[in-house]
């Protein structure tokens, strides 16, 4: 369904082999409370049963990005409502860090005029002609000398 409120749970162990603290993909962030065990004793079962509602945590499980850790009982089903809750607030970027340190008034002088004195003998750049390819001196290759004896 659409609506989130109207979204049911399903986990199912089809083996005979309690599972605690099982970690399921759950499909939003939210509250998911268990509503029906098939292990719960009041069916006749040993009661492995999840009392305490679950808060999903934002931890990826079975391709989700929201999980929830419970007891899954052995040949059982166990079925959860679920409270969909506000998506969690990215935390704020606060740009970079910047270190900040004591300087000396005549200190930042003596550097600016250090800078101010590089920019002055910098010289504008010249262009450079490419260089003409000199023929090469060395041994042909193997290949080429075959093509030339065809």
């Amino acid at each position: 369904t659409d609506k989130a409120d109207e979204t049911l749970l399903f986990v199912c162990n089809f083996t005979p082999v309690v599972r605690e603290k099982y970690k399921v993909g759950v499909p939003f962030r939210g509250k998911f409370k268990e509503i029906f065990n098939s292990d719960a004793k009041e069916f006749g079962g040993e009661g492995h049963v999840n009392p305490r509602l679950k808060q999903s945590k934002a931890d990826e499980c079975d391709g989700r990005d929201d999980s929830i850790q419970i007891t899954v009982p052995p040949l059982g089903v166990s079925i959860f409502t679920c409270t969909q809750l506000l998506p969690a607030k990215a935390p704020a970027k606060t740009g970079t860090k910047r270190t900040v340190r004591k300087v000396s008034a005549s200190k930042v002088k003596t550097e600016v005029k250090a800078e101010t004195k590089a920019e002055v003998k910098a010289e504008p750049a010249t262009e450079v002609k490419a260089a003409s390819k000199k023929p090469s001196s060395k041994k042909k290759s193997r290949s080429a000398r075959r093509k030339k004896n065809r």
